[in-house]
């Protein structure tokens, strides 16, 4: 049987397929314009599997395989987070006892002969192109918001060289690991998740002086980050990227005077670029008001050299007549380059839906998204903020805020959470709500911790209104959690959501009502913010 594998970007596989089912198979996908590879046996389909997951759509299966049958195999790439839409031709008619296994095995469909007209329409239903496409677009506005993470991170590391117990730098870099990992979920590498998990390990224990700063210890952060930049350099393009990560973890704690050298190289050359899209129509817009500014230009040019005694109050004229045409196309550019420099929220809001559901089940939670005010534009500089910011509002939001289905019930809530993210824009002013209809803020344990952890004395929590408790969550190093862990509980997050739209010249609220729920607002004037160009 021969495979067909071009260069295109999608493909479909099949395991154990007969000559005739693999042909009828690569009919019905020629009008999808996804490649078919056939492999005769798992074992030997793996290692390809492996190597292209991020291209397979649809996956084929027959049952009557000699070593595995097809129900095995889908738990073994399931037991690999190889999680692909699987279609399974099982011979006869379903048994009963097969049921539960492939519903729990989230099998998208069961047949019994292979179709034409059946085929295609289960293709066009089940392959994940559009789900592979918008992974794509979230890995690579990650890997450029890490990018430019990693540059400040760099000369964080490059400062604490020079003063060891500079604690305001610790804290940063630790900011900085802490948001690039919090978000990295989106491109589905555990092993990247557990290392930078390890790093903020390190880094915590630097904080709370349980390991003192030494060069030897500043060479295992030198090395760690260069070793976390080699991964995001690895995934920006879609390369391979193995390693041993008891062997990296050991390292990073493995504090001598020979500290490993690191096995990133050609890290130094990879400079990070800020991209933003700019509809075709504005670009275009933008070019002829040049010509127009250029054309306006020359003409108050020429009148100014033709002028002279004889003709002044006509090239007077003529140059006050040019000088309005040119204070209007100014504006006009203005404008349009405001217009330009912005983005829809929807590709802020994009990696959302995946980051609620994944974190949703590892939290046991049933969780609901809504998304409102996908159309509105905003500023770039805001819209990169706000990728940060409200991951981690989300994310304390379906830890602290949402409960568990069992606990709803209790109260005689629908078991499954609401959260809800609306951005509203009213002139130059964009205001993003996160609304959740959790527990609400617990303002005596709040208060409670604010005074065991030292930020306040009880004469001064005794003398604060509600809304000021409420607010202690942003202060740095505050947290609630009673333990550590990848959600929340490292002391840090809230803080950096502060901090991040105040660097724009936002502003962040909250209001809470007990059992009925939480509402961050996160206010921006948009001619305050800051620019990058």
């Amino acid at each position: 049987m021969e495979n067909t594998l071009n260069i295109s970007n999608y493909m479909a596989v099949s395991i154990g397929l007969s000559d005739a089912n693999y042909s009828l198979l690569k009919e019905a996908l020629k009008s999808f314009k996804f490649d078919l590879v056939n492999y005769s046996s798992y074992s030997e389909g793996l290692p390809e599997i492996k190597l292209n997951y991020k291209r397979i759509v649809l996956l084929f299966i027959d049952h009557a395989l000699p070593s595995l049958n097809a129900f095995d195999i889908r738990f073994s790439l399931l037991e690999q987070h190889l999680d692909i839409p699987t279609i399974v031709r099982l011979e006869g008619v379903v048994k009963f006892e097969d049921m539960d296994l492939i519903i729990s095995l989230r099998i998208s469909r069961v047949i019994s002969e292979y179709n034409l007209s059946d085929l295609k329409l289960s293709i066009q239903r089940y392959n994940r192109q559009e789900d592979l496409e918008m992974d794509e677009e979230i890995r690579q506005a990650w890997v450029e918001e890490s990018q430019e993470l990693l540059e400040e991170a760099e000369q964080l590391i490059l400062d604490l060289e020079n003063d060891f117990n500079d604690e305001e730098t610790i804290a940063k870099l630790f900011r900085v690991v802490h948001t690039i990992k919090g978000s990295s979920n989106v491109v589905d590498w555990k092993q990247f998740g557990s290392y930078t998990h390890a790093y903020e390990d390190l880094l915590t224990k630097i904080r709370s002086g349980e390991t003192e700063m030494s060069s030897a210890l500043c060479a295992n952060l030198v090395n760690g980050f260069d070793r976390i930049k080699s991964m995001i350099i690895a995934i920006s393009k879609s390369e391979e990227f193995d390693f041993n990560l008891r062997d990296w973890v050991r390292d990073l704690s493995n504090i001598s005077d020979s500290a490993p050298k690191s096995q990133a190289t050609t890290v130094s050359n990879v400079s990070p670029i800020r991209t933003i899209r700019v509809p075709i129509d504005s670009l275009s817009k933008l070019s002829y008001y040049v010509a127009l500014l250029t054309e306006s230009q020359r003409g108050l040019l020429s009148s100014i050299k033709s002028l002279n005694t004889a003709n002044v109050a006509e090239k007077m004229s003529e140059i006050g007549i040019i000088s309005e045409e040119l204070q209007v196309l100014e504006k006009s550019l203005i404008e349009k380059l405001d217009d330009v420099r912005c983005v829809p929220m929807k590709s802020v809001y994009r990696p959302f839906p995946r980051l609620v559901r994944d974190l949703a089940q590892d939290l046991g939670k049933s969780v609901s998204l809504e998304l409102i005010g996908e159309d509105v534009r905003v500023e770039s500089t805001i819209a990169s903020v706000l990728t940060n910011t409200l991951v981690h509002l989300l994310r304390n939001s379906m830890d602290h805020g949402l409960e568990s289905p069992a606990v709803r019930q209790s109260k005689g809530k629908e078991e499954s959470g609401r959260l809800r993210i609306a951005t509203v824009k009213n002139g130059k002013s964009i205001q993003v709500t996160v609304e959740d209809d959790g527990r609400g803020l617990d303002l005596s344990k709040i208060a409670r911790k604010a005074v065991v952890s030292g930020l306040y004395s009880e004469e001064e929590i005794s003398k604060k209104t509600e809304e000021d408790i409420a607010n202690i969550i942003f202060e740095r190093g505050f947290s609630t959690a009673d333990a550590v862990s990848n959600v929340s509980g490292r002391g840090v997050g809230m803080d950096a959501v502060k901090e991040s739209a105040l660097s724009v010249g936002g502003n962040l609220s909250v209001k809470s009502i007990t059992d009925q729920g939480t509402t961050f607002t996160l206010y921006f004037d948009a001619s305050q913010s800051v620019m990058f160009f």
